[in-house]
């Protein structure tokens, strides 16, 4: 699967046909990676859309979707077991540019109590309380299965305040902004997280330290080449991100339809897909 600079994959990352296909033998991460990014999917407009959606996701094993959706915040996300009985999958979905509520809820940083403990960002807060009441009265009816929660950018955000709720649940999130402070982080600690950072991603960079943002631990650092290093230093980090900023430079940064930087680009939901899968050339 080669890597996808393309603005279209970072802006409109539901043009993409999925990647399921029957039969597949994908790993659980690969799973809530392409599911993350079959969330974009815009089920809420149309019986097609939800169709399409609901095809895609069983073809990795994964049984009838429920859907979730709140105009008001522009927040969206979809639910379903997979045909085993064994897994629960609550998939949200991240920033769509053309959607100003998307846009507003990002923009809300400040710092306000959650009620579990510590402090969120306000707008994720906000975003996820308004589909949270359905979604959790649907969990009712998967209790004592296994709970995956997942979502890329925004909707990486709501999964990490989603599973700060399901206590027992297990979090896999692509391309996470920062969502509260040090002891909303702590929660995490010794529970099964995976947060995965592809390289050069700007969001994962914000909302900026400064303000008192720290992300929960688990990071799965996904180099320039598309190898996980789930054990990289910041030295690794600071070294791979330069050389991948320059070859992008030279080898992407100027073909049209391209984005601009590899910052942007690293952020498609496609390339998390990929580099979970370290099956990106």
């Amino acid at each position: 699967m080669r890597y996808d600079a393309t603005r279209a994959a970072l802006l409109h990352p539901e043009g993409q046909a999925t990647l399921f296909s029957p039969g597949q033998n994908w790993s659980i991460e690969g799973v809530c990676a392409e599911c993350s990014r079959l969330a974009y999917v815009r089920f809420e407009t149309d019986d097609r859309n939800k169709a399409a959606l609901t095809e895609a996701i069983a073809c990795a094993g994964l049984g009838e979707p429920g859907f979730f959706s709140d105009p008001g915040t522009g927040t969206q996300a979809y639910t379903a077991i997979d045909t085993q009985g064994s897994r629960a999958f609550v998939v949200f979905r991240g920033t769509q540019p053309d959607d100003p509520s998307d846009i507003g809820t990002d923009a809300q940083a400040v710092l306000v109590d959650w009620q579990a403990q510590g402090k969120v960002h306000l707008g994720f807060r906000d975003a996820l309380h308004s589909v949270w009441g359905p979604i959790s009265e649907w969990l009712l009816g998967s209790t004592g299965l296994e709970t995956w929660v997942t979502g890329h950018s925004l909707g990486a955000a709501l999964a990490t305040l989603a599973a700060a709720l399901l206590p027992g649940s297990r979090l896999v999130n692509f391309g996470s902004p920062r969502v509260g402070n040090d002891v909303f982080a702590s929660q995490f600690e010794g529970r099964f997280v995976k947060r995965y950072v592809d390289c050069c991603d700007l969001v994962t960079r914000l909302p900026p330290a400064f303000l008192g943002y720290v992300h929960v631990p688990g990071m799965m650092y996904i180099d320039r080449n598309g190898k996980v290093q789930p054990q990289a230093t910041e030295a690794l980090i600071e070294a791979d991100t330069a050389i991948a900023r320059r070859e992008y430079l030279i080898n992407e940064s100027w073909r049209f339809g391209n984005a601009g930087v590899r910052d942007f680009a690293d952020h498609s939901p496609v390339n998390y897909v990929s580099g979970v899968l370290q099956d990106r050339t």
